[in-house]
């Protein structure tokens, strides 16, 4: 899943358009805001922001080399038997209630 942070300016949008740019080469500009999480960590806190995007073709992924070293496209269901990072299966759980 792409991610990453907002720059300073950045709108949390601004950002989710700029970083699948940048981690996989995919427009990500028409997609909407879906929800937040809030994350703790004993060091830092954080924002998980979700977004959707609905494609007519399956897009394809040029992974960036300085971002990521591979990816696989896995079901919601996969995703939740991987190891993740903290949280992010809450996010899955969410974003993917109904077909869980």
């Amino acid at each position: 899943m792409p991610a990453g942070k907002v720059d300073t300016g950045e709108t949390a949008i601004e950002a989710m358009i700029r970083e699948g740019k940048e981690e996989t080469n995919i427009d990500l500009s028409n997609g909407e805001y879906f929800d937040k999480r809030y994350v703790r960590y004993p060091e830092y806190d954080f924002i998980y922001h979700m977004f959707r995007k609905r494609f007519e073709e399956r897009p394809q992924v040029k992974i960036n080399p300085k971002e990521h070293k591979s990816f696989t496209r896995k079901t919601p269901q996969e995703a939740l038997k991987s190891a993740l990072i903290r949280d992010l299966d809450e996010c899955i759980k969410l974003f993917y209630k109904e077909n869980i």
